[in-house]
């Protein structure tokens, strides 16, 4: 059972859902993608529930909402640079983002703004309602998730102790265009279009599909742990656990699993 909504928020909803059922067809062109976990976590309306993705890819985030819909429409905390992009923009008005500077632009003069938005994270929390947050807070670096000494999430354990705790894994997505496996800082705008080449050579239905997987695992073992460490190497050991190696995948049809790519570093 989905929770109740609001007069004013049936429309947004409504557009959400159909929205997130429209890119969901649109990822499988490219994605071959494996669910794991989900049907058995059921929806509550006496608790709120914070989604703890790991984040090798821009795409993901993409991918794990629309996975959620329609059962699951949580807010994401978003970072507000990403989320200020022309592409991004649109999907933002959508999901009703909390959005949070990164530090590691900004510096410490912007601590205030990112300790209001987890002050709104915590809030919502504990209002029941449901929260798509990144522990590592940016896209791999490596092939590993490193949430090093970030402290975000015990800030949230502590403001919002009865929180229901949903762990997401996703793998394959390590060598991905929209991951940064080939270099370079990853960008919807650049992106996109090539994918559009892409899938009109392949005739929309006919290209090579990445394999990948997303895991759900409902784990509220966090909240016994007792510092920001021990929390971050939880996580880390979890997210980690599966192999995340590059994995490269043909752009068009005609081209060989081994050998005949493109000439970009990385495949979406």
């Amino acid at each position: 059972m989905e929770k109740p909504l609001l007069k004013s928020e049936t429309k947004n909803h409504q557009t959400r859902v159909l929205a997130s059922a429209v890119i969901k067809k649109l990822l499988r062109l490219r994605y071959n993608i494996q669910i794991i976990g989900l049907e058995i976590i059921q929806t509550r309306n006496d608790q709120a529930t914070l989604f703890l993705p790991n984040h090798p890819s821009l795409i993901d985030p993409v991918m794990i909402t629309t996975t959620l819909s329609p059962r699951f429409l949580p807010r994401p905390l978003a970072d507000s640079d990403q989320a200020a992009k022309p592409i991004a923009k649109q999907a933002m008005n959508l999901v009703n983002p909390i959005l949070m500077p990164d530090l590691t632009t900004y510096g410490r003069s912007h601590l205030g703004s990112v300790k209001a938005a987890l002050n709104e994270v915590a809030s919502s929390l504990n209002e029941n309602e449901d929260i798509l947050f990144y522990p590592a807070g940016r896209i791999y670096r490596s092939n590993k998730e490193n949430i090093g000494s970030n402290s975000g999430l015990s800030y949230l354990l502590q403001k919002a102790p009865q929180t229901r705790i949903i762990l997401v894994r996703i793998s394959g997505l390590w060598g991905s265009c929209f991951s940064k496996a080939g270099g370079k800082s990853p960008s919807f705008a650049s992106t996109v279009p090539r994918l559009l080449r892409y899938l009109l050579v392949n005739g929309i239905f006919f290209g090579p599909k990445r394999k990948v997987t997303i895991e759900f695992i409902e784990d509220n073992s966090l909240a016994k742990l007792n510092n920001r460490k021990d929390v971050n190497q939880y996580l880390e050991d979890f997210y980690n656990g599966v192999d995340t190696g590059l994995s490269s995948v043909p752009y068009y049809w005609f081209q060989k699993e081994k050998g005949g790519y493109s000439p970009e570093p990385a495949s979406i």
